[in-house]
C-alpha cells in the first residue's frame, strides 16, 4: 500500500495540510518553521512518499518536483553528483543540460512546466539570458559560481578574486618574487576575477606586475616551455587544476624539479585531476554554497548573508597544502632547449 501524506504527518506529528505545503513548496509553507519543514521532509524521505507529480503540476501549473540545471559538459562532475544526491534527498529529480543546449532547455523548461532553475554556466553572457528567461516566464532560479546576474537572482560562490589574491599571497610569503599567472583566455567569469586577483596581490607588495609574466592564452607545451626558458619564473600561479596539472606534467617530462626550481598553487574545484605531485590549492568549503543556493532556491531566501547586488561573497576559501611548494631556489636556473630536453624519449631510446 502506498504512503500518504496522512501517514506522513503522523511520522512528523503535524497536520496533513502542513505536509501537502511543506512537500509541493506551497506560498504558505513559509508559515511554518524551518526545522518543521525539515522534519516533515525527513519523515517523508523515511517513509518513502511519493508525491503525485502530474496531480500537483494541474492544480499549481508548475512541475515542482524536478530540477533543471544548466551547466557545461567540463564541470566537474563530483560537484553535479553532489547536487543530485542534495536535490534527491529533498525529493527532487534533476534534468541537465549542457551550455550548448541551451535553447533546448528552454524549450524543455516551458514544455514540462518546470518551476525551478540552477545555473552553473560560467559565461556572463549565458548567464544573462537564462535570468532573462527565468524572469519572463515566472521561475525561479539561483546561479552557482562566479558572476553577477541581477534581475533579483543570486549568485552564490566564493570570493574567487579574493581567492587568488590569497594564493598568490602564500607564494610570496614563500619567498617569490617572480611569479608568473597561468591563466588561458578570458573565457569564463571566474577566469578575469582570478586575473584581478593576482594583480591585487602584487599591488599589496607595493609591486607592479609583470605583462609578459601572465599566459592568457590557449596553454600549449611548446609555448609554455618557451616561456619558462626566457622568464624563467620561480613560481606559477594557476586559474585552475587542469591547467596546473598540465604544467606539472610538462615541466617534469622535460626535466625541470618541482617544486626546488618551479613551485606550482592552483585554484581548483572539490576534485582534482590526478598528478604525480599533489599540488598545493586552494578550494571552496565543500558543499556551502549549493546549501544556500538550494535553501534561497526553495524558501526565497538563506542564512547566509548576501551582499547587495545579490552576490554572495563571505564564504572563505580552503587552503590545502600540496608538494608542489616550496621557497625559491637561491640561485635561478638557467633551462636551455626544454622542449627537446624529454627525459622520457631520452630513458626509451
Amino acid at each position: 500500500m502506498s504512503v500518504t501524506i496522512y501517514d506522513v504527518a503522523k511520522r512528523a506529528k503535524v497536520s496533513p495540510s502542513w505536509v501537502s505545503w511543506a512537500l509541493r513548496d506551497h506560498p504558505r509553507a513559509q508559515e511554518i518553521r524551518q526545522e518543521t519543514r525539515d522534519r516533515i521532509r525527513n519523515a517523508a524521505q523515511e517513509l518513502g512518499y511519493l508525491k503525485n507529480r502530474s496531480a500537483t503540476t494541474i492544480r499549481t501549473g508548475f512541475n515542482a518536483s524536478t530540477v533543471a540545471l544548466l551547466s557545461t559538459e567540463n564541470a566537474h562532475p563530483q560537484g553535479n553528483f553532489s547536487l543530485l544526491t542534495r536535490l534527491n534527498a529533498l525529493g527532487y529529480e534533476l534534468r541537465f543540460y549542457s551550455l550548448g543546449e541551451q535553447k533546448k532547455a528552454f524549450e524543455e523548461i516551458l514544455a514540462n512546466q518546470l518551476r525551478y532553475v540552477i545555473c552553473k554556466i560560467p559565461v556572463q553572457d549565458a548567464r544573462v539570458q537564462v535570468a532573462e528567461f527565468c524572469r519572463a516566464n515566472g521561475i525561479r532560479a539561483v546561479f552557482l559560481g562566479a558572476g553577477t546576474v541581477g534581475m533579483g537572482y543570486p549568485a552564490f560562490a566564493v570570493d574567487t578574486r579574493r581567492e587568488m589574491r590569497q594564493l598568490t599571497n602564500r607564494l610570496f610569503s614563500l619567498g617569490h618574487t617572480e611569479i608568473a599567472l597561468l591563466c588561458g583566455v578570458h573565457r569564463y567569469c571566474a577566469t578575469e576575477l582570478r586575473h584581478r586577483g593576482y594583480l591585487d596581490a602584487f599591488r599589496e607588495h607595493g609591486r607592479e606586475a609583470d605583462p609578459e609574466m601572465m599566459l592568457c592564452d590557449e596553454y600549449s607545451t611548446r609555448s609554455f616551455l618557451h616561456f619558462v626558458e626566457r622568464k624563467r619564473p620561480t613560481a606559477l600561479a594557476c586559474i585552475d587544476g587542469l591547467l596546473a596539472t598540465r604544467a606539472l606534467n610538462d615541466l617534469i617530462r622535460h626535466g625541470v624539479h618541482v617544486p626546488d626550481e618551479i613551485s606550482i598553487l592552483a585554484i581548483t574545484g572539490i576534485d582534482v585531476p590526478p598528478s604525480i605531485l599533489t599540488i598545493g590549492r586552494f578550494t571552496e568549503p565543500e558543499g556551502i554554497s549549493e546549501q544556500n543556493a538550494l535553501e534561497f532556491l526553495f524558501s526565497g531566501k538563506c542564512s547566509a548573508p548576501l551582499t547587495e547586488d545579490g552576490l554572495q561573497l563571505k564564504l572563505e576559501s580552503v587552503y590545502h597544502p600540496g608538494e608542489t611548494e616550496a621557497p625559491p631556489p637561491r640561485k635561478i636556473p638557467r633551462y636551455r632547449n626544454l622542449q627537446t630536453n624529454d627525459i622520457f624519449r631520452k630513458t626509451s631510446a
